[in-house]
């Protein structure tokens, strides 16, 4: 059994609460609605019984009320004995019907005895549905459903069948005189290709009539003649007939675009105040249960290191889920008290699709649920990186916040959907959400130097030495490995001199360099950005002393970077004049074979 928190128990009871006053607040919305609804269909019974000539109901004594009832009570009954009448006489007609066809019936073999068994057949199912009709309607009583000892079973496909069924006839309504259209055409193409055949065969009979001799071949062809003629005359009235219908029907033809016009004219005239109110309704009752959400976590936020526990987030989650619920029904409510089966069934429509969508994309749904119920992989609070670049969670929820506070317009509302598959780890205190600053010197692996002048999510722009600008997309920036030099940095290099001098290469030597070298570096950029100068003896290498130049500066000397690197050159070069060094060039030593 799992034991809620209290804090976690108190929270879903107050969404409850919010949830139930929100309800109260929405039913003097939604019940005028309703007797509207009511009131219309009471204004059209009374108008149709005024259309009937039935009287109105006026102030009387007990007396003259109960004789009234009376007189109701036979004219009613009078009425249902004439209309008794009328289905007894159409009941008697099909029984003669019936009795004719399987006269005709015995009499007949082949394909037509068929089609008259199925008339047969349909009659006697008319006349038993009909029998059925008059003794529910001489009782008063269903007697369909009260002989029916087994209850129908539920079909889907009926019921949305029934609920679709006046969109397409509305469509139908919108395409019928294209398809009508469509039938005459492919009606007359069968009548040519008839009427081609029929030519052909009384091309054929003419000819072999003329060549026939005998007195019966004769007969038997002008036999055939003039039953082909006759077909071909049928089919020449049928060409007529179809031809002028089709011209009549397309002259007579609406445009797709005014058919299309009337049906939406149609739509707004009759159903549009459906609409409007089902509109109304479901927004009405959406944006005050949200509203409400929203001031209660106005209220929760006002408290100091307020953070959302998981059971807070169920609480929220449920309560979106039943906000979206509560409008869509009230909205349904609506159309079902207006009586708009149209609306309805569209709308019930576009839910199922909602519905199967949903079904299709559970497994991601339920992950986008962890993630917001903070039981997923990335966390509120956490650093998540996503294309190369780290952001931290300010906070989950359907469209989640991200920030990086180093970037320029480093804020942004994703939804949770995208943060399925990725994964965030709390951020250490003093850790840093970019490599660099604005203002700041770097230098790349490309080995260019220059100062970062903007940065953002999608960009950052570098001002090289001699004002050369580069823009980089944020991922091929950080590819480059820039290295920060506004922080303090370090040069090395290292410089030979000739194997004669390998006496006083760890003593006098090292020392004279050291000094000259600091010199030239004071001259270049400042005693206050030096931190080290030193030079060491390095290694002895195939033809030379080598001797490593090495300094570290500060940060405020970050944009002299390759004024430090020229002048180190210098400072060999010019230790090596003042002293009479000579530097090496690369020797090659050739051992001859004997």
């Amino acid at each position: 059994m799992i034991n809620l928190p209290a804090s976690g128990i108190k929270l879903i009871m107050l969404k409850i609460k919010a949830y139930c006053y929100i309800s109260l607040l929405v039913l003097p919305i939604v019940l005028p609605f309703s007797v509207m609804a009511k009131t219309n269909n009471i204004v059209q019974t009374d108008s149709q019984q005024t259309k009937h000539g039935k009287p109105q109901e006026i102030q009387q004594t007990d007396a003259s009320r109960g004789m009234i009832k009376e007189d109701v009570i036979k004219d009613r009954y009078s009425e249902a004995v004439s209309n008794l009448k009328v289905l007894i006489d159409n009941l008697q007609v099909k029984d003669a019907e019936i009795k004719n066809l399987s006269k005709k019936l015995n009499t007949l073999k082949g394909g037509v005895a068929k089609v008259i068994l199925d008339e047969i057949i349909e009659l006697k199912r008319e006349r038993k549905e009909l029998k059925l009709k008059i003794e529910s309607f001489a009782t008063g009583v269903d007697i369909k459903e009260y002989r029916n000892k087994i209850p129908a079973k539920f079909n889907f496909a009926e019921e949305i069948e029934k609920l679709l069924q006046p969109m397409i006839h509305s469509l139908n309504s919108v395409t019928q005189d294209s398809r009508e259209i469509e039938e005459f055409k492919q009606a007359i193409e069968k009548v040519k290709q008839r009427k081609e055949i029929a030519i052909t065969a009384t091309h054929n009979l003419n000819n072999l009539l003329i060549k026939a001799n005998e007195k019966t071949v004769k007969a038997l062809l002008g036999e055939m003649l003039d039953d082909w003629k006759a077909e071909l005359k049928n089919i020449n009235n049928d060409d007529n007939i179809l031809s002028r219908q089709l011209e009549n029907k397309l002259q007579s033809k609406v445009s797709v675009l005014s058919s299309v016009g009337e049906v939406f004219s149609d739509f707004f005239k009759n159903r549009g105040i459906n609409f409007v109110l089902g509109i109304f309704t479901f927004f009405t009752v959406f944006l005050l249960l949200r509203f409400s959400n929203y001031l209660f976590k106005k209220i929760q936020s006002k408290r100091k290191d307020y953070r959302q526990s998981t059971f807070e987030r169920l609480a929220e989650l449920i309560f979106h889920i039943l906000t979206i619920l509560a409008s869509i029904m009230a909205t349904l409510f609506i159309f079902n008290l207006r009586n708009d089966w149209l609306l309805l069934g569209i709308s019930v429509l576009f839910l199922l699709a909602i519905g199967w969508v949903l079904i299709k994309t559970l497994p991601t749904m339920l992950e986008q649920l962890m993630l917001l119920l903070n039981l997923g992989s990335v966390r509120e609070g956490g650093r998540v990186v996503m294309n190369g670049i780290p952001w931290k969670v300010k906070r989950l929820h359907f469209y989640t916040h991200l920030v990086n506070p180093d970037l320029s317009g480093g804020s942004m509302h994703l939804p949770v959907r995208q943060l399925v598959g990725l994964v965030s780890r709390p951020a250490a205190i003093n850790e840093e959400w970019f490599p660099t600053s604005e203002g700041e010197w770097v230098k790349m692996d490309d080995k260019s130097v220059g100062q970062v002048i903007y940065q953002s999510p999608e960009m950052v722009q570098v001002r090289l030495f001699g004002g050369n600008q580069i823009t980089y997309s944020a991922e091929s920036f950080l590819a480059l490995n820039p290295m920060n030099l506004s922080h303090g940095y370090r040069i090395q290099m290292v410089f030979g001199i000739d194997y004669k001098y390998q006496a006083e290469c760890t003593t006098t030597i090292p020392n004279k360099m050291t000094e000259t070298f600091r010199r030239d570096l004071i001259k270049a950029v400042g005693e206050d950005s030096l931190v080290l100068v030193r030079v060491d003896f390095f290694l002895p290498n195939n033809s030379s002393l080598d001797f490593e130049y090495e300094v570290f500066l500060k940060g405020s000397a970050a944009h002299l970077y390759e004024e430090v690197e020229r002048t180190m050159i210098y400072s060999f070069a010019n230790v090596c004049n003042e002293n009479h060094w000579e530097i090496p060039f690369q020797q090659i030593t050739l051992h001859q074979v004997s």
